[in-house]
């Protein structure tokens, strides 16, 4: 026969469960909003190559070095854009973004570079 107490012991371990899953639902991480997803796809410009992905991961490609880095960018504001390149202090760019040009000024307005998308 179960005893109240070891009913209420059953009880107290199924609530922790629930909470625990919740918790680790709460915790995961969020997808970043995307305010213009124009920005999306792959970009070529002089010596980089940008690849920008709808999870808010970014390559970017050097082609004189022939070397690939990886990193995450957000939106901090509708035309500004934190960029963390793995193993670099994060970066904010100002990018004005056509449908298939975007340019790419640092925060203190100096030009930086023009990419095309790439087909």
């Amino acid at each position: 026969m179960i005893t109240s107490r070891s009913l209420f012991a059953v009880c107290c371990i199924l609530v922790f469960a629930v909470g625990c899953i919740f918790v680790l639902i709460s915790c995961r991480k969020k997808t970043p909003e995307i305010k213009n997803p124009a920005i999306l796809g792959k970009w070529k410009g002089d010596t980089h190559t940008v690849e920008m992905f709808k999870d808010g991961k970014v390559i970017l490609t050097d082609k004189i070095k022939k070397k690939q880095a990886t990193g995450s960018y957000e939106f901090i504001d509708d035309d500004i854009v934190r960029v963390k390149i793995k193993g670099s202090k994060p970066k904010e760019f100002k990018v004005s973004i056509s449908q298939d040009k975007i340019n790419v000024t640092r925060a203190d307005g100096v030009f930086v570079a023009e990419y095309k998308r790439a087909q």
